[in-house]
């Protein structure tokens, strides 16, 4: 016998086991993996969001929502924001625009109670990124600077309609 479990004629001395062990271990990672792939495909139904009141979230929010220009707004604001700070702009006023534009993106998605208010703020963090922002000569800037006073003009709209 050699010391890699080799008789003489060059077998292995245990390859039955060897293979059992292996499909033995398969298994239990398939019956590990059971539980959280199952969990998944429960959540993706759309049944599971019927104990939210009866309604789906999915059909009254989304690509169709009434805030959806003011959504697109703040989304370029935030791309426009974070391609800012990758430049190398330090100032706070981008990266409160980007940090308010997100949140206003996000809560216009539900409708919140609360959105006059955050897109107020945020056009405020935006009209203060956009002078910042004209002041550069760089491209991005410019096109940060664009996307600000794009959502300025879209919010005008909410707070003048509330």
């Amino acid at each position: 016998m050699t010391r890699h479990h080799r008789d003489e004629t060059g077998d292995l001395r245990y390859p039955a086991r060897r293979r059992a062990l292996v499909a033995l271990g398969g298994a239990a990672i398939a019956w590990v993996a059971r539980p959280a792939r199952a969990a998944r495909t429960d959540l993706a139904s759309p049944d599971v969001h019927l104990a939210h009141g009866g309604i789906r979230a999915f059909d009254r929010y989304g690509p169709d929502s009434q805030h959806q220009a003011l959504i697109d707004a703040a989304q370029r604001c935030v791309s426009a924001g974070e391609a800012c700070l990758a430049r190398g702009s330090r100032s706070e006023a981008v990266a409160h625009m980007v940090a308010s534009c997100g949140d206003v993106a996000r809560a216009s998605r539900f409708d919140a109670n609360m959105l006059t208010d955050a897109v107020a703020r945020a056009a405020a963090f935006c009209a203060d990124c956009e002078s910042e922002c004209r002041a550069r000569g760089d491209a991005a800037f410019q096109i940060c600077a664009d996307a600000c006073a794009a959502f300025v003009t879209e919010s005008r709209k909410l707070t003048q309609a509330s």
